[in-house]
């Protein structure tokens, strides 16, 4: 009787809670049980407060809420002082805004965008049919999409750059572009559920893995003509501080993300399509497609992907300059 008692007072869960005191005896797993459970799940609480709140806002008032914010923050994080490098950066390349009040004024929008973006994120799948976005250059799209080419669309982060693939999915475009999951479950959840349209009832951007299983499934979605693959040209190094792309007048990076968007298009024969967003007012974008890219092709493969890269860099330095204040890599660039 002892026995079948002991059985039935201490059935599975009560060996699991042991499990768990042992092990939370280790510093290490304390620590990890209490981000898991504690610090996570109130970070993901806000979070979810926070983004039912500003969907429910005007689109204009959400993206005015993110930008007041952004000052702060910048001016908190010293993005004003006369010695911040993204101040100095921005003088660099553009000489002829090198005045205090000039410089000022760039900064306050630098950070401005920087709040926006973060706020209008959760808007995300309601600005095309909220009639928000623009789009200039769908005919290259759809050229492309005439002649069954495989379409590769490489952006660049200004504005709100994940508005290429709300407009791609507005303009009727099956959408795929690489995701790495946010580190909380909690946001993570958030952000797939606003690429994705499941709040909006309608089918959103599929998401692929950023390593070499991505590659492989970014390779059989233009082989197989499943979609429109999308992906960032001037997007920073795992680990790593600064730009590498636009070089800007530095070595030319050859194995970064924008040679392996060339080697993929090489390899698939996808047309090299351009995108960036550019901001107006009261939460309102226009996209714009360019022209396909013209890959030099030749038997030395190693020169071929360097001229292409010289092409493409001296491209993406022509549409980011003017819009430098835009930039959300900019406080990351680097000449050291």
């Amino acid at each position: 009787m002892a026995n079948e008692s002991e059985t039935w007072f201490c059935p599975a869960i009560v060996r699991r809670v042991a499990v768990l005191i042992r092990q939370l005896a280790d510093p290490a797993a304390r620590r990890s049980f209490w981000r898991y459970w504690g610090a996570d799940v109130a970070m993901g609480a806000g979070s979810y407060a926070l983004h039912y709140s500003l969907r429910l806002l005007p689109f204009a008032a959400c993206s005015a809420i993110g930008g007041t914010l952004g000052v702060l923050v910048g001016w908190l994080r010293g993005f004003r002082r006369a010695d911040a490098p993204p101040r100095a950066i921005f003088a660099q390349l553009r000489p002829e805004s090198t005045g205090k009040q000039a410089l000022d004024n760039a900064m306050t929008r630098m950070c401005a965008n920087i709040g926006r973006t973060y706020a209008e994120y959760n808007i995300l799948d309601l600005l095309w049919p909220g009639g928000r976005i623009t789009v200039t250059g769908a005919e290259h799209l759809a050229a492309c999409q005439e002649r069954a080419q495989p379409i590769l669309v490489f952006g660049v982060h200004l504005a709100s750059w994940e508005v290429i693939g709300a407009a791609l999915l507005g303009l009727g475009y099956d959408v795929y572009t690489l995701y790495r999951p946010a580190p909380n479950r909690f946001q993570d959840r958030i952000v797939v559920a606003v690429r994705t349209g499941a709040r909006v009832k309608r089918s959103g951007a599929k998401m692929i893995p950023p390593g070499p299983s991505g590659a492989r499934q970014a390779y059989r979605v233009l082989v197989e003509r499943r979609g429109v693959f999308l992906t960032w040209a001037d997007a920073r190094k795992e680990g790593e501080g600064s730009v590498p792309v636009p070089a800007f007048g530095r070595p030319m990076e050859q194995h970064g993300n924008l040679s392996a968007v060339l080697r993929l298009a090489r390899a698939t024969g996808a047309r090299l399509i351009p995108a960036y967003v550019e901001r107006q007012t009261g939460a309102r974008f226009h996209t714009v497609f360019g022209p396909p890219v013209e890959l030099i092709r030749g038997e030395d493969e190693k020169a071929a992907l360097l001229a292409n890269l010289r092409n493409v860099d001296e491209l993406l330095e022509s549409i980011i300059v003017p819009r430098l204040d835009q930039w959300w890599m900019l406080r990351y660039l680097r000449f050291d």
